[in-house]
C-alpha cells in the first residue's frame, strides 16, 4: 500500500554541489520506517495549472485540456539526529519564519529545554 504526505520542503545543496530537498517529518509518522537512506522517495510538486477552454483555441472542434507544471524528484531519504537534526531544524524554520517578515523569527531558542529534548526524541 503506498504511504504518502504532504511535507514543506526547501531545496538546498550538499557540500558538493548535490542537489537536496530539505523536509522534516515527525517520527511518529509512518514514512519514517521507510527512511533508511536506500530506498528512494519520489518528491511530487506542483507549480502553476488553468483550464483551458475549447473557445479559446483558434481552430474549431477542440476538447478542453489543462496546462500545468510539475516536477518529480526521486531519492534516498535519512533519519537524522544529535546536532545534525537541531541543524537540519534549525535552518527550516529559519527559512519558513523568513516567509512571515516582518514578524521577528521564532527560534528554537525560545522552547524550554526539556521541552526541545521531548520533541528531539
Amino acid at each position: 500500500m503506498p504511504i504518502a504526505s504532504s511535507l514543506p520542503f526547501v531545496l538546498t545543496s550538499a557540500g558538493d554541489g548535490t542537489p537536496l530537498a530539505a523536509f522534516h517529518v515527525a517520527r511518529g509518522n509512518p514514512l519514517v520506517s521507510l527512511a533508511d537512506a536506500t530506498a528512494s522517495w519520489l518528491l511530487a510538486v506542483n507549480g502553476a495549472d488553468a483550464y483551458v477552454s475549447p473557445h479559446w483555441y483558434a481552430s474549431p472542434d477542440q476538447v478542453p485540456t489543462w496546462l500545468y507544471q510539475a516536477v518529480h524528484l526521486s531519492g534516498p531519504v535519512r533519519v537524522m539526529v544529535g546536532q545534525e537534526l537541531a541543524d537540519h531544524l534549525d535552518a527550516l524554520s529559519a527559512k519558513f519564519e523568513s516567509w512571515l517578515a516582518p514578524k521577528p523569527p521564532w527560534t528554537i531558542g525560545e522552547m524550554t529545554a526539556g521541552r526541545r529534548e521531548a520533541l528531539n526524541r
